[in-house]
């Protein structure tokens, strides 16, 4: 779920959706992005993306933290509004490791800092959370060595669907989902 989505009539209208899939007994987990809700942030300004992975510095993920915990309450709380019974996971139910350096033409190699890639997703609680009819909010934050680390969301989702042997993966965004050539996805298979 994008980061912009979740702000204003966007979100009103995504919970009335969630709540009629609910209602018909199915509670998918929504992963939340970042974004919109970072770019005021002191530490974003001096950030930047490096094949399409935001570069987070230590001073970036302490701002982006508390934020992405925010979103995380918000869409739980709001989704509660709505009659749907949500609630945020944990980010230590996310494994990460460091991602470590990525190449780019203009700066060489370049240490990503603290972005994460996803090990391993504690799928116990989510599992027990939907079958009581509960969603489960998931951040794009995961752990490392008790250490927060960024990763990107549609990375997230896929390792959350990889972990619940899902059969389908909804991406509700406001750009487009690539290849490795550049080509729009349209339709996953595995």
């Amino acid at each position: 779920l994008s980061g912009k989505l979740i702000a204003g009539r966007n979100l009103e209208q995504l919970c009335t959706e969630i709540r009629t899939l609910a209602n018909h007994g199915l509670c998918l987990p929504l992963v939340i992005g970042g974004g919109v809700q970072y770019d005021q942030l002191p530490a974003y300004a001096d950030s930047f993306k490096v094949n399409g992975l935001r570069v987070t510095s230590d001073a970036l993920i302490k701002e982006i933290v508390p934020v992405a915990i925010k979103n995380q309450y918000q869409v739980v709380q709001i989704l509660k509004k709505f009659g749907v019974d949500a609630v945020a996971i944990p980010f230590e139910h996310i494994n990460v490791k460091p991602h470590g350096t990525e190449y780019e033409v203009n700066r060489g190699l370049v240490d990503m800092g603290f972005v994460g890639n996803v090990t391993k997703v504690w799928t116990t609680y989510i599992r027990s959370l939907i079958g009581k009819g509960k969603v489960p909010i998931l951040s794009h934050i995961g752990m490392f060595n008790n250490e927060f680390y960024n990763v990107n969301a549609t990375d997230m989702a896929r390792e959350l669907i990889l972990a619940l042997e899902a059969k389908k993966l909804i991406i509700i965004g406001d750009t487009p989902i690539l290849d490795k050539n550049g080509i729009i996805i349209k339709t996953l298979f595995s």
